[in-house]
């Protein structure tokens, strides 16, 4: 049996003229920078993600796991410098190291720390802290002076600088000028003391006559000289009345001089008796007191 081969339809392409009318240009994308007229749309990539070109320089959607999605490099947006430089100079939230002094804002009265450092601030602290006790430490107000002489305050803390300036603070020196038996006669230097180390740059504050058996019609007066400054401590003598043991009942009583109070190491002082009553009392105790101004 004999096979007849189908009859093709055939054209004649003589010329490049011939081509163009087959195939006109605009179904044709040019090799060399293509402009497209309307959205390339690729079926086998991945909507919403970035394109790389593979290996082999097709294009292909970026992997997430390895590149950022359209969403994380959203988070960029607006950045104006280099994210790492920027990064770079701020200090961690854990546990920071800080290379330079870190100035805490204007005007704090207090910090909350742990033993590690500072952790936060606080204006105010008493809110945290509890008033300290005998038993415990805590919040303490500072004692003035008049509040030791009280001494009845069991909450606040004594100072050098109060307890100085107490009834505490007060050095007392006491001097027995004529034996208790003995009639008190007039005179300078009825009585010597030298001035200690310990009561260098104080101030004569406190002064006191007694008599041990009182004597009867005028005064007995009695003045402290100090010999090495050559100067009198009292403007006004401590004075014991007729009948009277001691000079706290005179009146008015004796002054201490505000410009010769002072006492040095090595100054003399001299106890002077410039009166004595008619019939003399017998003994004779004075006593000062010595605090730092």
């Amino acid at each position: 049996m004999a096979f007849r081969p189908a009859t093709v339809a055939t054209v004649d392409i003589d010329t490049l003229a011939e081509i163009n009318a087959i195939i006109s240009d605009a179904d044709l994308a040019p090799v060399t920078s293509p402009t497209f007229e309307t959205s390339i749309t690729g079926n086998y990539l991945t909507a919403s993600e970035i394109l790389i070109t593979d290996a082999s320089k097709k294009m292909v959607s970026a992997p997430v796991a390895t590149y950022p999605s359209l969403t994380e490099l959203a988070y960029v947006k607006g950045v104006t410098s280099a994210i790492q430089t920027q990064l770079g100079s701020k200090a961690p939230l854990d546990s920071p190291v800080f290379t330079t002094a870190v100035t805490l804002p204007v005007g704090l009265t207090g910090l909350i720390r742990a033993d590690s450092g500072v952790v936060s601030v606080d204006t105010d602290v008493t809110d945290l802290v509890s008033a300290a006790s005998t038993t415990a430490s805590g919040i303490s107000e500072l004692a003035i002076a008049s509040e030791l002489n009280t001494g009845t305050d069991a909450t606040r803390s004594v100072t050098p600088d109060s307890l100085a300036g107490s009834n505490f603070g007060i050095r007392y020196v006491e001097a027995i000028v004529f034996d208790f038996t003995t009639d008190i006669t007039t005179g300078d230097g009825k009585y010597y003391f030298h001035v200690p180390a310990g009561l260098n740059g104080m101030d004569l504050v406190e002064v006191h006559a007694l008599v041990i058996t009182a004597g009867t019609t005028n005064s007995t007066t009695v003045q402290i000289h100090n010999v090495t400054q050559a100067a009198d401590m009292l403007s006004a003598l401590l004075e014991i009345e007729t009948g009277e043991t001691g000079s706290d009942t005179s009146d008015p009583g004796p002054t201490i001089d505000a410009t010769n109070d002072d006492v040095a190491t090595n100054d003399v002082l001299r106890i002077d008796v410039d009166a004595v009553s008619t019939t003399a009392p017998k003994g004779l105790i004075v006593t000062m007191g010595f605090q730092l101004p």
